[in-house]
């Protein structure tokens, strides 16, 4: 493993005051005839999905994968899963009024069967990144059954609003319980439960970039490799409250001495 492969699905965000619905688009045969009819009425010109999706509750986005696309070890790569496709970030969308989360699971289904979007989201987890971050919502978790298949040698952890179990070792899933947020509060993450999402992928970076700092390229690499084979190793380090103290206090060797101890 040359590079570490780290794979973000995020789900979109509503725009309760645009003029543009879902069902719009769905008309039109899908997104990207949509954009070409509404350019060719109106001239307006659409935006790409990462300026469109990194508000709202996805807001801490933008520093997280500035972060991330940083360190030179990590191939990042984001998609935005949509109603009626899964975006990249430099796909182009219009903002549209109704989204993932005020959609009714049944209209949910409806539009996944009509697009394969479902089909799109399960290329993506069997891909098989190292490390796989899902911001999803409990309608999305079931449906697409989020709990149930991660592939081995992957790392996953599931961002969710609320409280979910699964049987998978190699998936952790993070909610905003008050201690969680306390904790990124203190290391200085802006975060609400409205912006769970895109502010502990923040907290992930900020480690993650830490981490690769302190151990340089070969034993980073080692670390996540370890990692894949001892994944509660991983979620320790990543969520573990002495990794929350180091940040804060900023004493990376005292981080790097818990994750030894932790490892033996």
């Amino acid at each position: 493993m040359d590079e570490i492969r780290l794979v973000a699905l995020i789900k979109d965000v509503c725009f309760p005051q645009s003029k543009i619905s879902v069902k719009d688009i769905i008309d039109a045969g899908g997104l990207r005839e949509f954009i070409e009819e509404t350019y060719n009425k109106y001239k307006i010109s659409p935006s790409t999905a990462l300026r469109v999706f990194s508000v709202g509750r996805n807001k801490g986005l933008l520093e997280a994968i500035k972060i991330l696309k940083s360190i030179d070890v990590i191939d990042f790569e984001i998609y935005f899963l949509t109603p009626f496709q899964v975006l990249t970030e430099e796909d182009l969308v219009f903002p549209y009024r109704e989204c993932l989360d005020s959609l009714s699971i049944d209209d949910i289904k409806k539009y996944f069967e009509i697009f394969g979007v479902a089909d799109e989201v399960l290329e993506i987890i069997e891909s098989q990144p190292d490390i796989l971050y899902i911001y999803a919502n409990s309608k999305l978790v079931k449906f697409l059954k989020l709990l149930d298949y991660v592939p081995k040698g992957t790392i996953g952890i599931l961002a969710i609003d609320t409280p979910a179990v699964s049987k998978l070792e190699n998936l952790k899933i993070v909610y905003p319980t008050h201690k969680t947020i306390v904790q990124l509060k203190k290391v200085g993450a802006k975060i609400r439960t409205e912006n769970f999402g895109g502010s502990l992928l923040t907290h992930i970076a900020i480690v993650l970039n830490k981490l690769s700092m302190e151990m340089k390229r070969d034993n980073f690499v080692n670390f996540i490799r370890m990692a894949k084979d001892k994944s509660d190793f991983f979620f320790e380090a990543i969520f573990g409250s002495e990794v929350y103290n180091a940040i804060k206090k900023e004493m990376l060797p005292s981080l790097l001495k818990f994750l030894k101890t932790s490892s033996q």
